[in-house]
């Protein structure tokens, strides 16, 4: 009978324990007010720089259990910012971002694993109506208890059918700071 109960009780609290660890990589919760993802594409030879910042979603991260940890984050596309009104609203338009029909861009990781440099979270990239897979290098850090992901990654705004269709790659590059608090 004290065998069993033993039994018991070591079971309840390695069932504990482990809703107790699985809790600590799901606390991450984004400052969508800090929070930033900034592009830059040429064209007609010019640079093209600008920011989205409404960004959203459910981040679980421990670098010590990448299996359980994961990313599904949106960007309101009507934050788009290139500090020129006419362009901010050309882009939003049906010719490039459609935003009255696709309000949102989504990111969603399938796997995250250990880079050379930090991490990469490897998942599906939607704009529009076109997923694509993509991977994201990124990094985390923690200094004097602020905790952000920083990661960058090329596209082909081609691939997910922004603007004119080109016979030659039209890569944009996209740089990702995601402020985060510890719930």
């Amino acid at each position: 009978m004290k065998k069993a109960i033993l039994i018991i009780s070591s079971s309840i609290l390695c069932l504990f324990l482990t809703a107790f660890t699985i809790q600590t990589i799901l606390n991450w919760k984004i400052d969508s007010a800090n929070a930033q993802v900034k592009f830059s594409i040429m064209s007609d030879g010019k640079e093209t720089k600008g920011m989205f910042t409404g960004v959203k979603g459910d981040i679980s991260f421990d670098n010590n259990d990448l299996a359980n940890s994961h990313f599904n984050c949106t960007i309101d596309v009507s934050t788009l910012n290139t500090g020129v009104g006419g362009r901010d609203n050309h882009l939003e338009s049906k010719d490039f971002f459609d935003v009255a029909k696709f309000p949102v861009a989504t990111f969603k990781s399938a796997t995250i694993e250990k880079a050379n440099a930090g991490f990469k979270a490897i998942g599906s990239m939607t704009i529009k109506d076109s997923t694509k897979q993509i991977t994201i290098p990124f990094t985390f850090e923690t200094n004097n208890g602020k905790s952000v992901f920083k990661g960058a990654v090329t596209i082909d705004r081609n691939d997910y059918g922004v603007g004119k269709a080109d016979s030659e790659p039209d890569p944009i590059k996209v740089t990702i700071e995601i402020p985060v608090e510890k719930q």
